[in-house]
């Protein structure tokens, strides 16, 4: 099929040194890097807070 990804091998041409510094910069850029137009937080701790706001509860029962 046409524009499908073979997700067995998503790194393309990088080794596995660049594959790590990717990674990194990754997880830094999502986790780590504070967004001055959201508060001075991390992304991550942003869609956190989000969702903990706006998503009702969920009840859960035990017999």
């Amino acid at each position: 099929m046409l524009g499908t990804v073979d997700r067995r091998d998503d790194r393309g041409d990088l080794t596995d040194d660049e594959w790590a510094a990717f990674a990194q910069r990754q997880h830094w850029y999502c986790h780590r890097r504070l967004h001055g137009e959201i508060g001075h937080i991390p992304p991550a701790e942003y869609e956190t807070n989000y969702y903990r706001a706006t998503t009702e509860p969920q009840v859960t029962v035990t017999t």
